[in-house]
């Protein structure tokens, strides 16, 4: 969830707000780089991965799932029967804002806009039995909390 940060003064018995310099709110400055190795540390102790804090999802016809790089979608029982399957299916993605399936040229997901943009051209997808598996680079490696920005739904 979200992590909110003060820093008080207190002297003579009044407490007063201190502002955060700017480089003390860096992602590199020594605080927050120890902070980090703390988590990461009491993390591994108690026995959980790299990655288990980043958000996944399940939508019955889709699930979801992340590393710090890449999102991954699997659409479950989306392969068309038939022959030449590969050939009828299409995967877009917009801008790098959204996530098009497309089978015979018709719409049969589309997700949008999501949570954070991805990169189009470094965006793959493939074939795992019945699933089609779409893998996105994120633009930014930061976690999505979700697979849609919340007012998309």
């Amino acid at each position: 969830g979200d992590g909110y940060i003060g820093r008080v003064s207190r002297a003579g018995g009044v407490e007063r707000n201190v502002n955060f310099t700017l480089e003390e709110l860096s992602s590199s400055s020594p605080w927050v780089q120890e902070a980090a190795a703390t988590h990461r540390q009491v993390a591994a102790e108690q026995g959980h991965g790299s990655d288990e804090h980043l958000a996944s999802g399940d939508a019955g016809t889709y699930a979801w799932n992340q590393t710090d790089e890449e999102v991954e979608v699997k659409f479950r029982s989306a392969v068309p029967d038939g022959a030449n399957a590969k050939k009828r299916i299409g995967v877009s993605y917009g801008r790098g804002d959204k996530l098009c399936l497309k089978v015979d040229g018709n719409i049969v997901v589309e997700l949008s806009p999501l949570f954070a943009k991805v990169v189009p051209d470094d965006c793959t997808w493939s074939l795992d039995g019945s699933d089609i598996v779409v893998t996105m680079t994120k633009a930014d490696s930061r976690a999505w909390v979700e697979l849609l920005l919340p007012h998309s739904k």
